[in-house]
């Protein structure tokens, strides 16, 4: 269901940026040696990180984090939730399940109904999880992807 698993002797994405997306499992980073620059977005999900020495510069999203090292430097930068998304899949049937019932059908449209016309910071945003193409709106855009997945069962 999505799940990002990297492991390694030394892992290091310091003079770049390394987003890992997943919108729906979890996110798994096992290495002896960690410097992260970037972003772990996993809001339905986990993100645990397991490093002798752990050095990160970024943002964490999840619903539960586990840092797990000897030593943990982390340092934040903001990164619009857009540019993760950019950086990865597009749209598919399990970002249009947005009640995570394993079909996309008129439920998942009234959530997206209830949220539309919002964007991100306003009260009906909804956490982002009717914004389906990332673009910070929940407008006809979002509308055009369920309506492509619409009664598809996974």
């Amino acid at each position: 269901m999505g799940n990002v698993c990297v492991q390694g002797l030394g892992l290091d994405t310091a003079d770049g940026f390394a987003h890992l997306y997943s919108h729906e499992g979890n996110i798994l980073i096992d290495s002896d040696i960690g410097k992260f620059n970037g972003a772990f977005y996993a809001p339905k999900g986990n993100v645990k990180l397991i490093s002798a020495n752990l050095d990160i510069t970024g943002q964490i999203v999840a619903d539960t984090i586990t840092l797990n090292s000897n030593n943990i430097k982390i340092a934040t930068r903001y990164i619009p939730v857009d540019e993760i998304i950019e950086a990865t899949v597009p749209p598919s049937i399990y970002s249009a399940d947005i009640n995570d019932d394993r079909v996309v059908n008129m439920e998942d449209v009234i959530i997206l109904a209830k949220a539309f016309n919002s964007v991100r910071g306003d009260e009906r945003y909804n956490n982002s999880f009717c914004d389906l193409n990332g673009d910070g709106a929940i407008n006809m855009s979002d509308v055009i992807i369920i309506a492509g997945f619409f009664n598809n069962v996974y």
